[in-house]
């Protein structure tokens, strides 16, 4: 049997998948405790911190094509991704600390006002470092299974790095200055490890000598890639119900709330755990295959939690431990299969992954916002236990994913065939 790295050694793909352990970290505090943090320190009421917030992230999900385009722009004019990578490292590790350390003394206008630009600032390093990251390991891989094997790295890496986000505030819950002060400081450590020892010096990143002109929209042309995209935007939206409603359902379905952190725990490990397993079956049956029978044994198991209610709450850890089993064929499928696409014009491969972007963050808001909608428009209120409203928060955050993730194994059946 040949060699599926191809000459990778797995500390050079450690090197090159490091990044993912900050990437993955400074999300959680950014999509899960800024509102918090905020609403604490400086007595901003939620409706103030929600407008600012749809302000704030409506432009970080339209600058994403953009900022693909201009990398992509900048690799023509013989600046590397891994440049790009560097600077916009850089950048985000000095924004992400301002946003969790803002001056002690700002009352409510200024307050607002550190928010909202400090955050708009954080997230335009953040797109521009994921995406210049995406793509440097889709163009680093030489093929197929290299690419198996970085997305593999870089994907179990990335659960490492979300544990840890998870675990650091737990440790110093007593004193949330000091958590945030923390938080900030490992990732700027983190940020500062990979860019002065982790990443390679030399690393086969394309950097495009064309006369093309690169379009915003340019990427449109490959019909292959829209299908794709397609099939992507479904299952992020499939993936985001349950994020999205995991709090209603862990207190008012299970009563199990002090439970969280558990279940969480052991859906993360679980897919840590399994990663190996996929990258196995990724190489050996193929992606789009072992893709299917993983989304297929993903809605076989988390069904379970459409039946499950406060008598029965400790099954969930099953639930989470089997779905979670599951998760890392999902992670490390889209971006290896996009990373093949891309390779057909690698001139444009930023803006590939740019795009990929903006739908995860589409399909979340679309599951986050719509099903707050839906659930309010049929009378549910956070802390009510009413059976009709439990029977709705079930819906949305079991059977309609379940519904969703079969829609996506019949697009990837028929992704295959439009392949060939």
């Amino acid at each position: 049997m040949p060699n599926t790295e191809d000459h990778l050694s797995w500390f050079q793909s450690f090197r090159i998948g490091f990044l993912a352990i900050p990437l993955s970290f400074v999300a959680i505090p950014l999509y899960l405790n800024i509102s918090d943090f905020y609403a604490r320190n400086f007595a901003l009421d939620l409706i103030t911190i929600g407008s600012l917030l749809v302000l704030v992230r409506a432009i970080d999900l339209l600058q994403d094509p953009l900022i693909g385009k201009f990398s992509d722009q900048l690799s023509k004019r013989n600046f590397s991704h891994q440049k790009i990578l560097r600077y916009a490292c850089i950048f985000l590790a000095i924004s992400f600390f301002a946003v969790f350390n803002p001056p002690h003394n700002l009352n409510s206008t200024q307050a607002s006002i550190w928010f909202v630009v400090t955050l708009i600032i954080t997230y335009t390093g953040f797109n521009f470092a994921v995406i210049n990251f995406e793509s440097l390991i889709a163009l680093t891989a030489k093929n197929n299974q290299q690419r198996i094997y970085l997305n593999s790295t870089k994907e179990f890496l990335g659960l490492i790095g979300m544990i840890l986000a998870f675990i650091l505030p737990t440790i110093f819950a007593e004193d949330e200055q000091k958590s945030y002060l923390v938080l900030s400081l490992v990732f700027v450590s983190l940020i500062a490890l990979f860019l002065t020892i982790l990443l390679p010096k030399k690393l086969d990143d394309f950097t495009a000598k064309t006369s093309e002109k690169i379009s915003l929209f340019s990427t449109f042309k490959d019909r292959n890639f829209v299908f794709f995209l397609t099939i992507l935007t479904v299952n992020s939206v499939a993936t985001s119900l349950p994020a999205a409603n995991l709090n209603f359902f862990t207190r008012d379905v299970l009563e199990a709330e002090n439970r969280l952190g558990w279940f969480l725990a052991i859906y993360f490990l679980s897919a840590c755990f399994f990663i190996p397993l996929w990258k196995f079956c990724f190489n050996r049956f193929g992606l789009v295959k072992s893709w299917i029978t993983a989304i297929l044994g993903s809605v076989l198991t988390f069904i379970f939690a459409y039946f499950l209610n406060s008598e029965t709450a400790n099954l969930f850890y099953f639930v989470c431990l089997l779905s979670g089993a599951f998760l890392g064929a999902d992670l490390i499928a889209a971006p290896t299969i996009l990373g093949n696409i891309s390779s057909q014009n690698p001139t444009t491969t930023s803006s590939y992954f740019a795009l990929w972007n903006m739908m995860n963050k589409f399909g979340l808001m679309i599951a986050a916002s719509g099903s707050l909608i839906i659930l309010g428009f049929l009378g549910y209120h956070p802390g009510n236990s009413a059976t009709a409203n439990l029977d709705n928060v079930r819906l949305f955050y079991a059977l309609l994913p379940c519904a969703l993730k079969l829609c996506v194994i019949w697009l990837l059946i028929k992704f295959r065939n439009y392949e060939n």
